[in-house]
């Protein structure tokens, strides 16, 4: 089970590396951006199957699992178009000046598939009562950290009433690691809010006014990405109920919260208007400096921190006590 679940582990982690780099490339404001969008599009299907694949492992569900196998099988059409354009792809994103580590991401954003997991089913019953009501609801992921979640909230859902849940991803929102403001932050228009869809063609291919909106991510600290989010959705004329948020690690982020024009999240929010929230994950990125967004070796160095601290507090001869 647990080689099984490393194997496909890995399977969905190559998925979302390959949607990144089309993702990456369909949001650029260049005169090929129609062809990458139509190819972002094509290789949703093959993303889906391949999350849906791993999901349906975990849960050890057998009937989901050969289901996800079928899907996945009429989807490979779209993984083999893409690793034939796959070197053009990587030399149109290196031509456009996109940084190595935003083509080919160290991709640990959200990785512990039980939080995720139990997150994204602590709002089963709000969802499926929105859907009930015949509401069009359409879940978007904010890049980075919720590109996975949309394609595990729809795998996690599957079975139920979905015939009115669209999955799509939001971009050009974060304040992190960006020397300023994208335009999405600036202005409120609907041709900005398409822009920041790179995965459609048009903005009511994914939503359309009076649909409603829920917005994934993996952590939260200062709230600020999320709401500017849910602001552009709701000027557009969308309804945004609530937002999922996997973590709260406030624990490793004070110096981040430090940081010039930040905080934290106003606690009355937590569980209402913020729903999820599972706690701080191994996976968190710690910040030695207030100046900074990434310590001195790079990201998601929690766990070699904790291990140090042990051996210090222990001494370099520890004892295995099984």
């Amino acid at each position: 089970m647990k080689l099984n679940m490393a194997l496909l582990d890995n399977f969905r982690n190559n998925s979302l590396l390959l949607y990144n780099m089309l993702f990456q490339a369909a949001s650029l404001n260049t005169s090929s951006r129609p062809y990458w969008k139509r190819q972002l599009k094509h290789f949703e299907s093959y993303v889906e199957a391949s999350i849906d694949l791993y999901y349906s492992m975990l849960l050890m569900d057998k009937k989901r699992y050969y289901t996800a196998i079928t899907e996945l099988s009429n989807s490979s059409y779209a993984f083999y178009d893409l690793c034939h354009n796959i070197e053009l792809l990587y030399n149109f994103l290196e031509s456009n000046e996109v940084k190595k580590d935003k083509i080919i991401r160290k991709w640990r954003e959200i990785d512990h598939p039980g939080q995720i997991f139990t997150a994204l089913k602590s709002i089963e019953p709000s969802l499926s009562e929105l859907l009930k009501e015949n509401s069009r609801v359409t879940v978007f992921g904010l890049m980075y950290g919720g590109i996975e979640l949309p394609f595990a909230l729809k795998s996690c859902y599957r079975g139920g009433n979905e015939a009115n849940l669209k999955v799509s991803e939001i971009m050009g929102i974060s304040f992190y690691g960006r020397e300023r403001g994208s335009t999405i932050m600036d202005q409120y228009s609907r041709g900005v809010l398409e822009s920041a869809i790179p995965s459609a063609e048009r903005l009511e291919d994914v939503i359309r006014e009076g649909d409603t909106a829920i917005i994934l991510d993996d952590n939260i600290m200062t709230g600020r990405t999320i709401e500017l989010a849910r602001d552009r959705l709701l000027a557009y004329g969308a309804k945004v109920p609530f937002c999922v948020c996997v973590r709260f690690p406030p624990g490793n982020r004070v110096q981040q919260m430090e940081m010039r024009k930040h905080g934290g999240v106003n606690p009355s929010a937590l569980g209402d208007d913020i729903k999820g929230l599972i706690g701080q994950s191994p996976y968190s990125r710690i910040f030695t400096s207030a100046k900074g967004y990434r310590d001195a070796i790079g990201i998601f160095d929690l766990s070699r921190e904790r291990v140090i601290k042990y051996l210090k507090k222990n001494g370099p001869n520890i004892q295995d006590d099984l």
